[in-house]
């Protein structure tokens, strides 16, 4: 029991000792050199298009036509399932 307790002081005191940084989790994902590189920094990141305002491959109506649809079918393909697993309950 006092073996424990002595091992539990001195680990207590080693964590005491340590400077603390004080880094959120927002920070601590961060790149420690300030960003800069990459997709997610802010620095340059070479020259490509950012075509989500401008005409895209897609006019509007195509885009409804395929949000649409693909919510449609997602619903049809959950409706049905409900219906096929009420039939095998009953």
């Amino acid at each position: 029991m006092a073996v424990s307790r002595v091992v539990s002081t001195r680990v207590l005191q080693q964590l005491a000792a340590r400077p603390q940084v004080s880094r959120s989790i927002a920070t601590r994902t961060l790149p420690r050199n300030g960003g800069g590189g990459g997709h997610g920094g802010h620095g340059d990141h070479g020259h490509h298009p950012h075509l989500v305002f401008e005409k895209g491959p897609f006019t509007k109506r195509q885009g409804l036509i395929l949000v649409g649809g693909g919510l449609t079918v997602g619903i049809g393909v959950v409706m049905l399932a409900f219906k096929l697993q009420l039939a095998k309950n009953k």
